[in-house]
């Protein structure tokens, strides 16, 4: 088992996963990446209808292994 860690960019904030989380598969971590994405989502969704969510994983000391981005948009399109 390896210790991920995740630093996660919200718009031009970042912030640096300084604990990590001990996982045992790819799949894991790639799942660990997108349910944390959504969740920094939600909470940029309760005070703004746009964003952008974006998350880097590396092991402590090496280059990002897997990245994902979120981006989210809502504006009216037309009348009711």
């Amino acid at each position: 088992m390896d210790r991920y860690y995740f630093d996660l960019t919200r718009g031009n904030d970042v912030t640096l996963d300084e604990d990590g989380m001990d996982l045992a598969t790819e799949g894991e971590v790639m799942q660990e990446a997108a349910e944390m994405m959504v969740a920094v989502a939600a909470g940029i969704a309760r005070i703004d209808c746009h964003g952008r969510v974006s998350v880097a994983v590396h092991r402590q000391g090496e280059k990002p292994l897997y990245a994902g981005s979120l981006l989210f948009s809502v504006k009216k399109i037309g009348e009711r």
